[in-house]
């Protein structure tokens, strides 16, 4: 009756031979975490009171199984008898209730939780979902998390994040040193995580919201291309913030403030990342419906979770001067003062 269960290891990633149980005697403050399935000696200290010893006595223990509401654990008492040749050994298997006492919250793990309720929960990537290729099949239908000065993390229901360096991330790098929080389960109110410190004695369960984007208008969209003029089956001619330029099918644009066409790849991997959050249009054909012409594309908003299908309508066939290169081969008559 003097010892009381007072938690369990409940991490989900450490194996049943890694878990251990917080017990506590009931006149100590002190707590001791004990292993599943190991002996365990006991001490009895003024004929009253129990400890718990590293060398050999009469009486010891050994936790069985242990859940989150009880644990069954065998007790041992080794004593001679006159009657008896040798020790005689008697046992006992007793069931405890956890105890009510809860264990207090470090403000460690309550500042690690500000920080993962500080990120945007975002709806799958719109774009990895119509136009990713193979190497996006990982990561097309699963849900973001989007902190300041990262990549988003793909999650869904059981992943498992990592506190490490400051930063929450889905790279476990090896190592249960560091503070956990899975995924329990999403819906339309948020993504439901539990937190979990070092030791796994202790956890708090949050619900993040999902983020409200701004929406795009795509009245704007008709306002992209100044002064259109079909080129081509395959572009188009037009002023683009004062400077001419030819728009291809397949081109992305991006807009911040100003429209601009992505050129580089560092540009790419930024807007891929959501490094630059900015509103997207893919140019995806050139249509042509006798005189009518429009440029087809999709315009996504900055944070890829709602997507629209566009008709920028252009002008007709623009005059195109065609470029004549000079043949250096050819023999012509000087023309001038010999």
């Amino acid at each position: 009756h003097q010892i009381i269960y007072c938690a369990t290891n409940s991490r989900p990633d450490f194996s049943e031979d890694e878990k251990e149980i917080l017990m506590q005697f009931r006149d100590s403050r002190k707590t001791v975490p004990l292993q599943l399935n190991k002996k365990i000696n006991l001490a009895l200290i003024d004929e009253s009171e129990l400890q718990f010893v590293d060398c050999d006595t009469p009486y010891s223990l050994e936790i069985l199984n242990a859940t989150s509401d009880t644990l069954e654990m065998e007790v041992s008492f080794s004593f001679s008898h006159p009657d008896i040749a040798g020790p005689y050994l008697r046992k006992k298997r007793i069931s405890l209730e956890k105890s009510s006492i809860e264990l207090p919250i470090s403000s460690e793990l309550l500042s690690c939780s500000s920080i993962l309720e500080n990120g945007k929960v975002l709806l799958p990537d719109q774009l990895f979902l119509i136009q990713g290729g193979d190497a996006y099949n990982e990561v097309k239908d699963k849900y973001r998390i989007k902190f300041d000065n990262q990549p988003p993390i793909y999650i869904n229901e059981g992943a498992f994040l990592y506190f490490i360096d400051g930063q929450w991330t889905d790279k476990s790098r090896g190592l249960k040193k560091h503070k956990l929080a899975r995924v329990e389960s999403v819906d339309q109110l948020g993504v439901h995580l539990t937190l979990w410190d070092e030791k796994g004695f202790t956890s708090i369960k949050r619900t993040l919201p999902f983020f409200e984007g701004k929406d795009h208008s795509l009245k704007e969209c008709n306002a992209i291309f100044e002064n259109a003029r079909l080129r081509g089956k395959s572009s188009i001619l037009c002023r683009l913030n004062g400077k001419n330029q030819i728009i291809k099918i397949g081109d992305w644009l991006w807009k911040k403030k100003l429209w601009k066409v992505v050129y580089d790849y560092k540009r790419l991997n930024q807007i891929l990342d959501l490094e630059e959050m900015c509103d997207l249009l893919v140019i995806n054909a050139i249509e042509q419906k006798g005189k009518d012409s429009y440029v087809i594309g999709l315009l996504f908003d900055e944070m890829r979770e709602h997507v629209s299908q566009v008709r920028i309508p252009i002008k007709q066939q623009c005059r195109v001067t065609p470029i004549v290169k000079k043949d250096h081969n050819k023999e012509t008559k000087y023309r001038g003062r010999k």
